[in-house]
């Protein structure tokens, strides 16, 4: 029995140690690579950028026109290629998604799980605009046919068909991600109900309309969806009020010509915001003996890291572990400039004639997650 409780304990721990990130990106010269926390460089410094997914504990590493990009598990190292990975092109029910393009085909690929979504139209660039995702793309051409053939009745080459204007759609938000509306549109613009005013024997008469939710935006009222001089004009739920034609108009003299269909007062934007909270000082009170602060007691010391010049111009990169205890770890030879980021445990390092240099640490330790081969090249010395 307690062999088999020594057994679950060794393999808890095994599985809490393993599920910890093993891999992380770093940056030279304004290339970027992946290295392991022994510090063995496991993908060469050759793309030119690199982001970390913290959801799914993922590094996305994007290349020049001729390098396919590269998914890294950062607890695995496994990965993924494709031709092009764009990361948050739309917000599905509060979840990011980033779209991926491979082998002439496209889907949508969430930051928080596994899920994908592929997508039916060449969309290029989502809008999330209140409980609708507005979508951009470009219509699938149709086959052109020989209609003509040469003098031995051979059909001659078809003629080549121009690219179709880019035109958009309103899709639902959620993972159908299904057209709402037939028509497509060139742009649109989105409008809110107003306040009516009335005067009376010297008074304003004023609607208030409150909202309760201040943090989420503010549905639209009306949404004007133009193709050239074709406008329809929808509602907050997608019902088609009218269609009428106004050429060359400006935004105005759209927004005017709505107000006179819907027969209310509309704007481009929302009036439902709350008035700023006013704060107002208390009045001050002669003090007593019974009135003065207590003296908070000493706060538990906290370990820190800091950065530090040194008498050599030398820049220091170290770890205050106590009050009296200071843990140094890296030193940066004179000329280079050190920046600390203590939220996302990173060192940047910039020279005067090149481009910077990054690379993450331990946060708990200060162990720096960067090749050994580069700490030469860029003056760095470990301690």
């Amino acid at each position: 029995m307690k062999k088999l409780i020594i057994c679950i304990t060794l393999l808890t721990c095994y599985n809490l140690v393993g599920a910890q990130q093993k891999y992380f990106p770093f940056n030279i010269n304004g290339k970027h690579g992946i290295t392991d926390v022994s510090g063995n460089e496991v993908v060469k410094p050759i793309y030119r950028n690199s982001e970390i997914i913290e959801a799914k504990s993922q590094i996305y590493l994007k290349g020049l026109e001729d390098q396919q990009h590269v998914i890294i598990d950062a607890k695995t190292g496994n990965k993924q290629f494709f031709e092009y990975i764009f990361r948050e092109q739309v917000k599905i029910k509060d979840v990011p998604y980033s779209m991926i393009l491979n082998k002439g085909k496209r889907f949508l690929l969430s930051e928080e799980s596994d899920k994908t979504i592929n997508l039916t139209e060449e969309y290029w660039d989502f809008k999330n605009v209140d409980n609708y995702i507005i979508a951009t793309y470009y219509p699938k051409r149709v086959p052109s046919k020989s209609t003509s053939y040469d003098k031995k009745g051979i059909p001659l080459p078809p003629k080549i068909e121009k690219m179709p204007a880019k035109t958009s759609t309103i899709l639902a938000n959620d993972e159908t991600l299904k057209r709402l509306i037939k028509s497509n549109f060139d742009s649109y613009i989105l409008m809110y109900k107003q306040p009516e005013t009335e005067k009376e024997d010297r008074l304003v008469k004023v609607q208030l309309i409150q909202i309760k939710d201040y943090n989420k935006p503010v549905p639209f009222d009306f949404i004007l969806l133009s193709k050239g001089n074709t406008h329809n004009l929808y509602d907050g739920k997608l019902g088609l009020t009218k269609t009428f034609v106004l050429a060359k108009a400006t935004q105005e003299q759209l927004l005017n010509g709505s107000k006179k269909i819907v027969d209310q007062n509309l704007a481009f934007y929302s009036d439902n915001s709350p008035a700023p909270t006013m704060i107002v000082a208390a009045p001050s009170m002669p003090r007593t003996n019974a009135q003065e602060p207590k003296k908070e007691d000493k706060k538990p010391f906290k370990p820190f890291f800091y950065t530090e010049e040194l008498a050599n111009g030398n820049m220091l990169f170290a770890l205050q572990e106590t009050e009296e205890i200071s843990k140094h770890i890296l030193e940066a030879k004179s000329g280079l400039r050190l920046y600390l980021n203590k939220t996302e445990h990173t060192l940047t390092i910039t020279p005067k004639d090149k481009e910077s240099s990054r690379f993450s640490f331990n946060p708990e330790t200060g162990v720096i997650y960067l090749p050994k081969i580069y700490l030469k090249q860029l003056g760095l010395t470990i301690i």
